[in-house]
This record gives C-alpha cells, structure tokens and sequence, in this order.
C-alpha cells in the first residue's frame, strides 16, 4: 500500500511539473512587465498566474506547497488589481498613457511618458544639499506637463508655503561647501512617477503655480472623484453632504486661542490629534504650519474662504510635496452637526484638511495610523516613534528631550495607547489604541515633594469615559470635558505605548534626499546576505572636537492603504570604507524591522513586485553621501549543485576535486566579487585556484583568492584583483557528500568569459 502511495505521489509530481513551470513562468513575465511598467500586459500575466495557481491548488496534494499557492494566487491578484486601477487612472486622466518601453528621450533630455515631459538633470553624482525641509518637486504650470526639479534652497517646506516663495531651479545654496545638481536623475523621475498613483488615483507633485492657480471658475466645484466613503460610525448618523460655509460660516482660520479640535464618530483619532497639536503650535509661535498648506491663501499663507468650493491642499507623499483637490461637502447628521473633525470656534479649516488627507487613503473609514506618519505628511517635519517599552529607554532625558523641543518650537508630540489595556488603566479615562496630543511638558511642583516631570496631553474626544470610584486618576487641569489632563512622565510610561515625536527640519544645516527603487532581484530573506540590499556610502566632515549629528530618514512608498506587509530597517556599518556589506554582520547601528513607512535599509522578506523609497540625511555638519559604486558591473549567473558524485568537501578532503568547478577567462586584469548562496544548513567557501586547471589534486598553493572560512547559506570573495589568465572556481561544502542546490554569481569590472567546466 505505502509503495502503490509512493508511486502515485511520483506520478502525480510528474504530471504537475509542467504546470508549476508553466505558472511561474507566467509569473516571472509578469514581474519584469510590471518593472518596465507595461502594466497593462503586467495585469492580464498576473490573472493567467493566479488561475495557474487556483489550478495546481485543486491538483496538489503536499500541505506546504498548496499554503504558497493560496499565498501567490492572493499576491497576484492583489497586483492585478492595483494594475487595473493605474491604468484606469492614466487613461482618464489629460492625455494618453503611455507604458515605460513607449518612452521616448530626446535630445534635450526631456522624457516622454504618462502624458508628462520630465525632465533630468546632467548627471545623477550629487553632493548634499542644504536644504533644511524635505524636499518639493517643481512641475510646469500645465498640468499635463510635469517636470520635477530638485530644489536647492535652504528653506524649509513651511516656509516657503508661508512666504509664497517660488522655488527655481538654479537657486544657490545656502550652508553648504559641496558642489550638487538640483535636478533629479532619470531612475529618481521614474521612482516619482510610478509613485503618483495612490489608491488608483493620481497625485500630481506640486508646484508654485498650484498655490497661485485661479480657484474660481464662476461656478460651484464638485470633486469629480465623488464624495468620500464614509466610516461605519458615519454611516448610522449620516443625513446628508453639506458645504462647509452652510455648516459653520465663511471664516477658514479664527484667531481664537483656545478652542479645540475635536471628533465624535469618525475613526481616525491620529490624524485629529495631529491637527490639534499642529494648531497649538500655531497658536503658540505665531507660525504658519497646518494652515498654510491649503490654497488659495492670502500672502501670508493665510487660507482664504473660497464661495465656489475648490481648495487645493499641500502634502508630502511618496517621497515629495504633492496636490491633493478636494470640494468642500462635508457629512453631517439630522441635526446638521459634523460627522467630521471640526474646531469648536467654527474655522473650517481642519475639515478641509482632513478632508484631503483622507481622500488620499480611501475615505473617512481610514483607521488612522500614527500622528508622527499624519503630521510628516501634513508638515514635512521628520517623525521619531519611541516605544516606552523600550528597555534602553532612560526616561529622564528622553522627558528633557520632549521639554526641549516642546519649548523651543521644535517639537510636535502625540502619544498612543496600547491596543489592549487592563480594566483598571481604562478606568483612569484613557482609551486602548487611540492617540492623544501633548500640550506641554512641565516639571509640577507639589508641597515637600520633588518636581514631578508631567506631560499636559489632550483627547480629541469631547466625551471623556466615566472614572470610576475609588480609582487614581491624572490630575485635571481643567474641567473634564475639556480632554486636559495632566500627567506624571512615570504614568505615561507606564500607560501609554509609543510617543510619536515630529521635529523641525530647519534644526538640521544640512541635508540631502534621494529616490530609488529596490528591485525584486536576490534573495527574498536577507538574514545571510546583505549584498543585493540598497547600500549607500555616508562621509561627514567634522572639524572640532564635538560629534556631529547625523540622521537618516528611510520613507517607503505606499500606493494602498492595505500596503503594510514590507518590514524594513536600517542598519549603519562602520569600517567600510564605502564598501558593499555582503555579510550581516553586528551593525554600528542596528534597526529594528518595522512595517512603518518611516524609518528614523535594509528589508527582511521582500514581496514579488519593486519597493520604491525615499532617503533622506540630516546633519550638522557637511556631508557626501552616494550609492555604493559598482566595481563590478559585468554579471554572470549559474545555478548549479552539489550531487553525491559532485560533492567533495573542503581541500582537507582528497575529494575537494571533485566540486563543480567554472572556468573563468581573463584577456586583461580584472577586479572580480563573488558570491554564493546555498541551503542555511550548508556550510559553503568559495576559491579561485590557479595553475594547470586539469590537475586532479590541487594544494593550497593554487589558491588564488579564497571567501575565508566555511559559513553557512552564503559566502563571498570581494573585490579581489586577478591578472590576465586563466582560473577555476570552485564552490564546496565543508564536508564531503552534502547534497544541495546553489547560485553562483561572478561580478567582473570588464567582460569574461566564465563557463561551466563539464570534464
């Protein structure tokens, strides 16, 4: 019986191989379509793999492989479906779509695609620039012609919303004694261009003339993309859309110094609480921020009421400053009150921002994320996330650290709940998974006692949870309907999950962003091999004795709402010399792996489709920072394996001849990498041997260049110099007999010739 099962299990293997090849055939076709960005064949291969896949599910019989089937069919789907919304998207917008390999470059440099004239500056070698926001993108004043720029002042983005400023090309910079090119190279247009299609609609980047463009037309404005898909909450209370005017008057910004912004059915408690620490700071300082990024506007960056409607609103998204236009119909229920956020003096300006903000992620259902991800995208300023959990968290100066910034105008600060919280700390009036704005941070002076360092926080609800008798609660400043509470920093550790802190760029002299895309190419879990990973090279000048401060912000690009299955980090080496890092190795600085889209590169299982991202520098002092160089751009790549009979351990075997060897042919020196990826379990080494390649029995004497000790799953040689000749490689396993496939991959400054030796 078990044999009769065994010989049906072989039959059943050989009558689905075909098949298996023939749906990830279709498959791979569809990745490379989908990096050439002809989505419309990407589309229809990723269907025909999906029902590939649902057809091997109903045949297969092995529990694990019919698991990655279910897993490919739903990946393939869910790009199809995001392929059919960009090229819904590009077909009804101005103009004719057109696919990447549709491109045309001319002799100006001006590339052709998507309706849109980009244009590319000479040479993609820059050094950092100085500007101190993030960086905005500069398009022509005809929409359906847009050409990305790379700004070079040493502005921040609210200032220059604030000031009207126009941002040209060729302005000097400031702060900074490096050379530069202020416009973006031909991979970095493409990044931003594929990067413009959100939730299957496209986000234009901004330009100047988005803040001068006439918003009136001489007739009402009705978005085109219909009304916003209301929350569950909204739906049971909802009567009708109502314009803004109609609801609370014609006054965008009051000059109140008090009131609050609030919510009471919708869901996305961090995006309110953004807006209301974005206004105190407003209040505060006497500075444009959230409110300078709605057009039209006075020139004080004062938005202005618009009769007909139409309001143009300012976001950083996917990497760059982009327009989102939204009409002014907000919900509101039977008793005409707002199912929105609003302020309670009557402005409408945060329903119009919340408004474009959520247009962006699909509606008013949106969940929220976290206020340092809201408050980057609505200010620019770059978000830190500090998990109080953390066990190297020294409290005390991460207390002083939030003082300081709060203090000094550097600082926006929101606190998160945990998802789940004990009866008891849900009784002292806090939410579980619901964000809460800091106020102040003060040291509170009580009788015979120490000063108490206390964070004054907010919650956005107007309706605050009943307290329990006979519970410690915080200490409330003011009545307990205002949301004001005041509360020793120990507590907020003890009871909150996360501080999400946005600082001010312009703390930072220098600066420097790139856009980039990480293929799908390599390994799909980097925890042996760093090499396929994005790598750049940071040098800082230091001249005095005290350390120069250096951040590096990673920002993923995200297209879906639901997009939030790429964990990535950061790590920094040190030592290298500019180097590519091969071997994971303990970092300088390690990262955690996060599915947030900022980090404050390295990625822990990648997804079958490209990752576009931002990297941004920030420091004190001047800075170089590159792509590691390619030395070697020639590639040659086997797939290959160790048999029994081809299996012959390390040379302390007499068998080592016996390894699969590949001939590698040189006309000229030659620098030369190497790498070789295996089973985990393997223990692997990698050696180039001279001499008479025919010898059966080499010594250490023909050892050319060798990846070092045995490891597992990958080794190695990096950058080793060969002169003119001919030479063997040879991939072996420590010991002798072990069995198992491998990739080769030969990296060389000029052409070879690098065979398979078959004798």
């Amino acid at each position: 019986m078990a044999q009769r099962r065994e010989q049906s299990s072989a039959a059943l293997k050989t009558q689905l191989r075909p098949l298996y090849s023939e749906a990830f055939g279709i498959a791979a076709r569809a990745v490379a379509e989908d990096e050439r960005e002809n989505w419309t064949n990407a589309k229809s291969l990723y269907e025909t793999a999906a029902r590939l896949a649902d057809a091997l599910s109903k045949l297969e019989i092995d529990e694990r492989k019919l698991e990655v089937l279910a897993e490919k069919r739903i990946e393939y789907l869910d790009r199809a479906k995001d392929l059919h919304a960009i090229v819904s998207a590009s077909q009804s917008s101005n103009g004719s779509f057109q696919s990447a390999s549709d491109e045309n470059v001319s002799a100006e440099g001006t590339l052709t695609a998507e309706a849109s004239q980009i244009k590319s500056g000479p040479g993609s070698r820059r050094r950092s620039d100085a500007h101190a926001g993030p960086v905005m993108v500069g398009i022509l004043p005809n929409p359906v012609s847009p050409t990305f720029r790379r700004p070079a002042s040493a502005k921040s983005l609210t200032d220059t919303a604030s000031r009207g400023s126009s941002m040209t090309l060729n302005q000097n910079c400031q702060n900074l004694n490096t050379c530069h090119t202020t416009a973006y190279s031909p991979a970095e247009v493409q990044v931003l261009r594929k990067s413009s299609y959100i939730n299957g609609k496209m986000y234009l980047p901004w330009s100047d003339d988005d803040g001068k463009e006439q918003a009136r037309t001489g007739r009402l404005y009705v978005d085109s993309d219909g009304p916003l898909a209301l929350s569950p909450h909204q739906k049971l209370r909802f009567a009708e859309w109502r314009r803004a005017g109609d609801i609370w008057g014609t006054v965008m910004v009051h000059p109140s110094k008090t009131a609050r912004i609030v919510q009471d059915v919708v869901t996305d408690c961090s995006v309110v609480a953004s807006l209301s620490v974005g206004i105190v700071y407003e209040r505060q300082f006497s500075k444009k921020l959230l409110t300078s990024m709605i057009f039209p506007q006075t020139n004080d960056a004062v938005p202005l009421y618009n009769s007909e409607g139409k309001y143009i609103v300012k976001l950083i998204l996917n990497g760059v400053a982009r327009r989102v236009v939204v009409d002014d119909f907000l919900p509101v229920d039977r008793q005409a009150s707002p199912l929105c956020a609003f302020s309670e003096d009557g402005s409408i300006w945060p329903g119009i921002l919340e408004k474009a903000y959520l247009k962006v992620w699909g509606g008013y259902g949106f969940p929220g994320s976290n206020s340092g991800i809201d408050l980057h995208a609505m200010t620019g300023w770059i978000p830190e996330n500090v998990f109080f959990k953390d066990p190297c968290l020294h409290e005390a100066q991460f207390f002083q650290r939030l003082k300081n910034g709060l203090h000094s105008g550097n600082a926006l600060i929101t606190l998160g709940t945990p998802a789940t919280m004990a009866e008891s700390t849900k009784d002292l009036g806090l939410v579980a998974g619901h964000a809460y704005s800091v106020v102040d941070a003060t040291e509170v002076l009580r009788a015979g006692l120490k000063p108490v360092p206390t964070l004054v926080v907010r919650n956005p609800w107007r309706k605050l949870r009943p307290q329990s008798p006979g519970i410690q609660k915080p200490q409330v400043l003011a009545n307990e309907s205002s949301g004001i509470l005041s509360i020793p920093f120990a507590d907020i550790c003890k009871w909150f999950d996360t501080a999400h802190v946005n600082w001010n760029p312009q703390m930072w002299a220098h600066r420097h962003t790139l856009h980039s895309s990480w293929l799908s190419a390599g390994p799909r879990n980097d925890a042996f091999n760093l090499g396929d990973n994005p790598q750049y090279a940071l040098e800082v000048d230091v001249h005095d004795v005290r350390l120069a401060a250096v951040w590096i912000l990673l920002t993923k690009h995200v297209t879906r709402t639901e997009e939030n299955t790429d964990y990535l980090t950061l790590h920094v080496y040190n030592g290298t010399e500019g180097r590519k890092v091969y071997y994971p190795e303990p970092p300088y600085v390690r990262g955690v792996y996060i599915n947030n889209p900022h980090i404050l590169l390295s990625q822990h299982e990648k997804s079958i489709r490209a990752l576009e991202y931002t990297f941004t520098v920030y420091a004190m002092s001047p800075f170089r920072v590159q792509e590691v160089a390619d030395l070697c751009p020639h590639v040659y790549r086997f797939s290959g394996g160790w048999t029994e009979s081809t299996s012959g351990g390390s040379m302390n075997h007499a068998s080592f001849a016996r390894n699969p060897q590949y001939v590698i042919e040189l006309a000229c020196p030659c620098t030369i990498s190497i790498t070789l990826d295996a089973p985990k379990d393997l223990a692997v080494n990698l050696k180039i041997m001279g001499g008479c390649p025919d010898q059966l029995r080499w010594t250490d004497d023909h050892v050319v260049h060798s990846s070092g000790d045995y490891r597992r799953g990958f080794c190695v040689i990096k950058n080793a110099s060969l002169e003119a000749g001919r030479y063997t490689i040879v991939p072996s396993t420590f010991e002798a007999s072990c069995q198992g496939n491998f990739a080769l991959s030969v990296h060389t400054s000029s052409p070879v010739v690098v065979r398979a030796r078959s004798d």
